[in-house]
């Protein structure tokens, strides 16, 4: 039987004060059957989750993009700022919200993604992270 069940982890997840604390085995479980990418975050905004959609969307291979700024999916740097001034820092209070924004593969190619964003807290109500669940945009052709 294997021992990490994620029922046995919420202790160690409602401690946390951390977003690197959170386990990858914990974050794999809940999202890996997810269709849309989902991204997580540090305070700092550097990449320290993503899930194999995720991997497919952006076409970077698992591990490379861990402690890397998410500011290298971004095609334009100043969505990147102005995200980070609305809804990815410590003192948003801004509830998880969709927004459009151009994305930038690891190919260089360019996708508008829809994405729903928001602040992971502790259990304390302290901002450990932040979380991001992206899907690409469909046209309407």
């Amino acid at each position: 039987m294997k021992e990490n069940k994620l029922g046995n982890t919420d202790p160690a997840l409602a401690a946390s004060h951390e977003i690197s604390a959170i386990s990858s085995i914990v974050l794999t479980e809940i999202f890996h059957s997810f269709e849309e990418a989902v991204m997580v975050a540090d305070t700092n905004r550097r990449i320290v989750y993503m899930n194999s959609a995720a991997e497919r969307l952006f076409g970077y291979p698992k591990g490379e993009l861990h402690g890397v700024e998410s500011k290298i999916l971004y095609a334009d740097e100043s969505d990147f700022s102005e995200q980070g001034r609305k809804r990815y820092n410590v003192t948003s209070h801004i509830a998880a919200e969709n927004y459009r924004v151009v994305y930038r593969r690891s190919d260089g190619g360019q996708f508008l993604g829809i994405t729903t964003g928001t602040t992971m807290h502790s259990a304390g109500g302290d901002v450990v992270g932040f979380i991001g669940v992206i899907r690409p945009a469909r046209s309407a052709d």
